[in-house]
């Protein structure tokens, strides 16, 4: 953090990407973003987060629901 946007340059996979705001609401999702493809900056977001393509749709994760992340040691 801070993130805003995020890319698939030389990567050879997708994958899915949220875009989060300060309090962990997805303000953006996108499902199996492609290789060499770029997600532009949002207003409002403060991180992203970039997960495995098909993770959103198992797990049925969109917009308006907040993702709390925790450090565990």
């Amino acid at each position: 953090m801070p993130c805003r946007g995020v890319h698939t340059w030389g990567m050879r996979f997708a994958i899915d990407v949220v875009a989060l705001d300060r309090a962990g609401v997805i303000i953006d999702a996108v499902p199996a973003l492609r290789p060499w493809r770029i997600r532009l900056p949002r207003p409002g977001v403060r991180s992203v987060l970039e997960l495995p393509a098909g993770s959103l749709e198992r797990s049925n994760t969109k917009r308006g629901d907040r993702i709390a992340l925790e450090c565990v040691s």
